[in-house]
């Protein structure tokens, strides 16, 4: 969703929201729910193509817990303020939590930023409560205090004369891929001018086969026709989800596996400080031993005694309920349990934080698409597996080319993976004549001829891989029309009914 999109949507939430109840969070796969009276809600999707809309609209309730999790903790709370600047894509619902005269606020967060959507739950000082999506290089985390991404200059806020010199230098927030192409120093107050005027209508823009939406009208030289909001929501929110009820089952179970982890990590945590504790225990258990005919009853849960070759009283936690000597041998067990346990846990902790990073990271990529859910038992760590299958090891690579999401394969196993989760009408790329990877580049629209732009720019990325710098011809055609015929080995395939591009 572009960024005058997300500001429509934004002043949308602002006008009609402010001073409801939020009385139920519900998710439809990737997207969250936020109802409020007269079956308005909130929309949030949050996996490209991400999304922020307001209305009357339903779709089907399905399994996510991160808005069970919402909805225990801010349903029923009331909207008193809504925030939003400019064209950035973030907006803040302030939320209280009123109860006889005791009242508690909240900040409910919509982000997007790049391609995928973020939603965060913060205190009354800015500390995040809940997390959709953790970002370790924002320190995007539970208990940290939230920061707003970085500043950017703005089409609606910025000085006019600091915008004509930043327009073919540096990333400005209004000028986006669509609008660059016509947007210059020339033109750009006019733009501002135009786009600065209340609308309450969207328009469609259609530019090289793709439809690009705007809440105002503009002389573009395009095809251009009015487009209602019902129509854009099919497309947002019923069309080209990344999420299914299966890639959703595989974010709960990688939900389960880093909270176990997380637990197991605390767990080694207080093992090492046991382990760093050692000699203190077999002190313990040694004074204990010294003075152990001067201790016959007990009725204390610490006592005080003076070790051998030491200055001062040591205070030993004791447990009345067992003998003196239960209590030495309790000491020498600990002792002997962990006097050579430290680099052992130490080794331990490190690989179960490589373990917790590694899923966050496939949890993240397939939030984001750059993982599909289909190959996920080949990158996931066994059961039985003696170390963890690093990111760097999928046999395949994801790539984003003029809105195409487009896959490389690394090696043979990579090649056959992309061709075997490829749909019919998906495009299949090789190399003629030369050996080579195989490249997929996904059609969900089943368009029957590409445009040739798509094709030399997926072309060259197999030239890349390659590593030549001479001329090459690459054969395409669709995947219905490549076979793999039994006893073939990995990465073989024959095709036919293909056509040729050549890139150098």
């Amino acid at each position: 969703m572009n960024n005058f999109l997300f500001n429509y949507f934004a002043k949308k939430i602002k006008e009609r929201s402010i001073g409801e109840r939020i009385f139920n969070i519900y998710a439809h796969e990737d997207t969250l729910f936020l109802n409020l009276k007269n079956n308005l809600a909130i929309l949030f999707k949050l996996n490209s193509p991400t999304a922020l809309f307001f209305g009357n609209y339903k779709l089907e309730k399905t399994q996510n817990n991160f808005a069970v999790s919402l909805h225990k903790k801010i349903s029923g709370l009331r909207i008193i303020e809504v925030d939003f600047v400019g064209l950035e894509r973030v907006l803040t619902l302030h939320l209280l939590d009123k109860r006889l005269d005791i009242e508690h606020h909240y900040y409910l967060i919509f982000e997007i930023t790049g391609r995928n959507g973020n939603l965060l739950l913060c205190d009354n000082a800015q500390k995040i409560i809940e997390v959709f999506r953790l970002n370790q290089k924002r320190q995007i985390i539970p208990g940290k205090i939230y920061k707003k991404p970085p500043q950017m200059l703005d089409v609606t806020l910025s000085d006019i004369n600091t915008l004509k010199n930043a327009i073919k230098k540096e990333n400005i927030l209004g000028i986006d891929s669509f609008t660059k192409n016509f947007i210059n120093e020339e033109n750009l107050e006019n733009f501002i001018e135009t786009i600065k005027k209340p609308s309450d209508r969207l328009f469609c823009y259609t530019y090289n086969k793709k439809k690009f939406v705007y809440p105002f009208l503009l002389n573009f030289g395009l095809d251009t026709s009015a487009i209602e909001e019902n129509e854009l929501f099919e497309q947002f929110f019923k069309q080209n989800t990344n999420i299914n009820s299966n890639n959703t089952k595989i974010i709960n179970f990688l939900d389960k596996k880093i909270k176990k982890l997380s637990e197991k990590i605390e767990k080694i945590q207080s093992d090492i400080k046991k382990a760093e504790d050692a000699q203190t225990f077999k002190l313990y258990a040694d004074t204990l031993l010294e003075n152990i005919s001067k201790l016959k009853y007990i009725n204390a849960d610490i006592i005080y005694l003076k070790p051998l070759e030491k200055p001062n009283e040591l205070a030993i936690p004791i447990n009345p309920q067992k003998t003196i000597q239960d209590n030495i041998n309790h000491y020498y067990k600990l002792y002997k349990k962990y006097k050579n346990a430290k680099s052992k846990l130490e080794n331990v902790l490190e690989n179960t934080i490589k373990e917790q990073k590694f899923l966050l990271k496939i949890k993240e990529n397939l939030l984001s698409g750059h993982i599909d859910p289909n190959y996920i038992k080949t990158i996931l760590p066994h059961n039985n597996a003696q170390k963890i299958v690093p990111l760097d090891n999928i046999p395949y690579e994801h790539f984003n080319i003029l809105g195409f999401d487009v896959y490389i394969g690394k090696n043979a196993k990579g090649n056959d993976l992309i061709l075997k989760n490829a749909s019919k009408d998906d495009i299949w790329m090789h190399t003629k004549s030369i050996p080579g990877p195989h490249l997929i580049i996904k059609n969900p629209q089943r368009l029957q001829q590409l445009d040739k732009s798509i094709l030399e720019k997926c072309a060259q990325k197999i030239r890349e891989k390659l590593g030549i710098n001479d001329k090459i011809e690459v054969d395409y055609t669709f995947v219905k029309f490549v076979k793999k015929p039994k006893g073939f080995k990995k990465g073989r395939v024959t095709y036919s009914n293909f056509k040729t591009v050549v890139v150098g």
